[in-house]
């Protein structure tokens, strides 16, 4: 599954991300019938301290927002753990809202259904490609985890390293 990562300190706020999003979002893709009258961004940007930081779905590998969806609108794909919202079957109740520990997904109030980043289909990612300053990165989540794990092993083996060297 591709993946948006996002560079710190990068980001100037010039909000092209947000417009290629919703740009985005006026492509049916597939969609269901609201898909194509959304005017809403699923990236939000928020300055934090000094810097500007853009902040949309992680498709996190144990998303809160699909445990607390009581409609089952709110759905995981279990082998790229892209988390995606059925339109049809959301019933406004907004408990996914708030679960998200990232703020990431947003009322659409106008249509009654939840609103977040469901990974566009396009080869290249519209908000990555619109990002100028290179603040948005495009990956692919298997190669990071694969590195997260080794660099998970090596802490682990220093640590029992450190712990036999101590004498623990």
């Amino acid at each position: 599954m591709k993946e948006i990562i996002i560079i710190p300190g990068k980001c100037d706020n010039c909000g092209d991300c947000i417009t290629a999003c919703i740009n985005a979002g006026y492509k049916s893709r597939g969609r269901k019938k609201h898909r194509a009258r959304i005017e809403k961004s699923r990236i939000v940007i928020r300055k934090i301290g000094d810097t500007f930081h853009p902040f949309f779905c992680c498709h996190c590998l144990e998303a809160p927002c699909v445990d607390v969806c009581i409609s089952g609108a709110m759905k995981q794909d279990v082998s790229s753990s892209r988390v995606t919202v059925d339109e049809e079957k959301c019933v406004a109740c907004w408990s996914c809202v708030m679960s998200c520990p990232f703020g990431a997904v947003s009322p659409q109030e106008k249509n009654q259904f939840a609103l977040k980043c469901d990974i566009c289909e396009d080869e290249v990612l519209p908000c990555v490609k619109a990002c100028k300053p290179g603040a948005l990165v495009q990956s692919e989540r298997q190669a990071n985890l694969t590195k997260l794990t080794q660099r998970a092993n090596a802490a682990a083996r220093s640590l029992r390293f450190a712990r036999s060297d101590s004498g623990k």
